[in-house]
């Protein structure tokens, strides 16, 4: 996919480090149904979560809810 535009880049550095602006900038740009990280420290955040409405969720919470989706399914 193409990279997210540079004013949402910089929209996303309003909420969290310009390291990780351009991760949450991409996640929102490509409407991702998860953003699964470990970087608890920066994603977690109450303005984070504001800013991209999809779950932000470990790896673990993420393979929790995959779970529960899979065991509907049988």
């Amino acid at each position: 996919t193409e990279d997210p535009p540079r004013d949402l880049v910089q929209a996303a550095e309003a909420v969290i480090n310009a390291d990780d602006a351009p991760i949450l900038a991409a996640a929102q740009h490509a409407h991702v149904d998860y953003l699964v990280t470990l970087n608890t420290k920066h994603f977690f955040l109450a303005k984070v979560r504001a800013f991209h409405s999809a779950p932000i969720v470990t790896p673990a919470e993420f393979l929790s809810a995959f779970r529960t989706f899979w065991e509907h399914l049988s």
